[in-house]
């Protein structure tokens, strides 16, 4: 599975930081082409910074971000 914030467009890149990164191969073999991108620095900062969607379990948010609708 790839990395959710990674293009493969024109070239390769990485909008995880907002700035379109472009990883280097080591990065793309590690994080960005593997099963473990969830592991790679930039996808943790980002994933860190956005709530996660909305995950409702009965009437209450599991993250509190969000309200039943």
């Amino acid at each position: 599975m790839l990395c959710n914030y990674f293009h493969d467009e024109t070239f390769g890149f990485c909008s995880a930081d907002g700035n379109g990164h472009v990883p280097t191969i080591y990065e793309m073999e590690r994080y960005c082409f593997s099963k473990y991108y969830r592991t790679c620095p930039r996808h943790a900062e980002a994933e860190s910074r956005y709530p996660a969607p909305c995950r409702a379990q009965k009437s209450e948010c599991l993250d509190r971000s969000c309200r039943e609708r």
